[in-house]
């Protein structure tokens, strides 16, 4: 099991990497295609060859992971930079076409030995379309295993394996030579391919394998260097959390769209999530430890910003989520809800939530943005749904319950004035023509635990605030409180909450500023 100390290491590891990613480069690394049609002909002989060309490529720090033909998609080479094709004979041709797009899109295709020459029964094909993509010329020859010295640029090394005999076709350049049997070329490539006659990855043949691996990066034009790969053990939670907030942020922007007009950036941004998704398909399914960790907080931070920009609640699906199912279903009633012209809004807690605002004040056009459990830093994450652009006339704020019930820490008090202060001071601006007022945190019972004497300090805080900015403070702490501090019992159901008796009392007290 994981802990919170190497979960947070990880995010840490995937966010420096997303800062580097982009929508446009979704391709990493080289998929080894593992052919059905092969393992059938040559069974565990090509599979080990398929394993060690994985190991190859993973020693050298080139991002690999191995597809089986039998799943490949329409999309799956989005993803890699270059396809690899080891000693597969029987080659289905039924992925010609696909690879064709690939190179036509500027992607690397590489191949080895006898890959595309044989039927899945061992006979050889008529037409060898892979060695004419990969700029053969001519017929091709095969050779028996043996020691064959090869010409690599200024160096001579000795291969042991078997070989085919083949020359390039125009504009393909050869790379090496063998010295016995002369004319022929041990490499050959092209701007988008690369061919090696030898049977790589069959036997130890390290050093000529890691030219043709060098030689493929060339192609690609990448380097590799210090990209982080994470197992999909590691990432599974986090990867998992990402794939469900794509699907999320993309159901909001098709439900915004159907009743509002969307911006062409926000338009941009979900058709480059629906990429991301694929992306993410892709490495899951693979599990692909370096695309996970490409992928994962790229395709998380977008999805985010989608969510945020495309949803009619305009706040971030993280945010959402920290506040919980109930604070969200109260702000989707809020952004649903047909609000008057110059209201008199009343922002709050569950005291407001639950204050009957239409029986006790009727034929006024008032408005409850109470949400049962929030704290002053929740009024802020839904600042803008508080209905300030309907010009009220009059607002009134009672904060701070939950605070004093719930954060008992050292500096709880100057949290909740900085948060406050934050949200009062967007209110004022956002509502020019209101009148604002502050009202007074209520009492609570001695049942909650809270001592009497917290209350009052932060009221007395509350008022001074008020004063400083200009606000009205009404005092509702002294209409509800005992001599020793605590709410009145008759006047509430639970120690918090306000029988009908309190709220009456509490109506009384505004109605002296309406």
């Amino acid at each position: 099991m994981k802990t919170k100390k190497q979960y947070i290491l990880i995010v840490l590891l995937v966010f420096i990497l997303s800062l580097i990613s982009t929508a446009d480069d979704l391709r990493l690394g080289v998929a080894i295609i593992k052919d059905r049609n092969s393992s059938i002909l040559l069974g565990e002989e090509y599979e080990n060859v398929v394993d060690n060309a994985y190991n190859a490529f993973y020693n050298s720090f080139v991002p690999a992971v191995i597809i089986e033909s039998d799943y490949l998609t329409d999309t799956t080479f989005n993803y890699v930079d270059a396809i690899v094709i080891v000693s597969a004979a029987a080659l289905n041709e039924d992925i010609e076409e696909a690879i064709d797009d690939f190179i036509s899109e500027g992607g690397i295709v590489a191949a080895t030995y006898n890959s595309g020459l044989y039927d899945i029964v061992g006979d050889k094909v008529d037409k060898v379309w892979l060695p004419e993509l990969l700029g053969i010329k001519g017929q091709i020859f095969t050779l028996e295993a043996d020691t064959f010295e090869l010409n690599l640029g200024e160096e001579t090394v000795l291969y042991d394996g078997s070989s085919t005999l083949v020359n390039p076709a125009n504009p393909a350049n050869s790379l090496g030579a063998f010295s016995q049997p002369s004319g022929y070329a041990p490499f050959i490539k092209t701007e988008n391919t690369l061919y090696t006659s030898l049977d790589l990855f069959a036997s130890s043949n390290k050093e000529i394998e890691d030219y043709f691996i060098d030689q493929i990066v060339d192609l690609i034009g990448k380097d590799y260097a210090g990209l982080i790969s994470i197992d999909y053990s590691e990432i599974k939670q986090l990867a998992g959390e990402t794939r469900s907030l794509l699907r999320n942020a993309q159901r909001e922007y098709r439900k915004a769209i159907k009743q509002k007009e969307l911006s062409e950036e926000i338009a941009t941004l979900y058709e480059e999530s629906l990429l991301w998704s694929d992306a993410m398909q892709f490495a899951v399914e693979n599990r692909s430890a370096y695309h996970l960790a490409k992928c994962t907080m790229r395709a998380n931070k977008l999805a985010n910003e989608l969510y945020e920009k495309a949803s009619l609640l305009q706040i971030p699906y993280s945010t959402l989520q920290a506040r919980g199912a109930y604070w969200e279903g109260r702000v989707k009633i809020f952004v649903n809800e047909n609000l008057p012209e110059n209201p008199i809004i009343f922002i709050g807690d569950s005291l407001t939530e639950r204050y009957d605002l239409k029986k006790y004040y009727p034929g006024l056009p008032v408005v409850n943005r109470g949400i049962g459990g929030d704290m002053t830093s929740g009024v802020w994450d839904r600042k803008h749904l508080l209905g300030l652009e309907q010009n009220p006339t009059k607002i009134f704020v009672m904060l701070g319950t939950n605070n004093v019930l719930y954060d008992r820490s050292s500096n709880a008090l100057e949290g909740y004035l900085a948060d406050l202060e934050k949200s009062l001071l967007y209110i004022k601006e956002n509502a020019p023509g209101a009148q604002i007022y502050i009202q007074s945190i209520c009492p609570l019972a001695k049942s909650t635990g809270v001592d009497p004497q917290t209350v009052p300090k932060h009221n007395s805080e509350l008022q001074l605030f008020a004063n400083e900015h200009g606000f009205t403070y009404i005092d509702v702490y002294s209409l509800l409180t005992d001599e020793d501090g605590y709410l009145r019992p008759e006047l509430t159901v639970d120690g918090v909450h306000f029988t009908p008796k309190g709220y009456e009392l509490w109506t009384n007290k505004v109605n002296e500023y309406l």
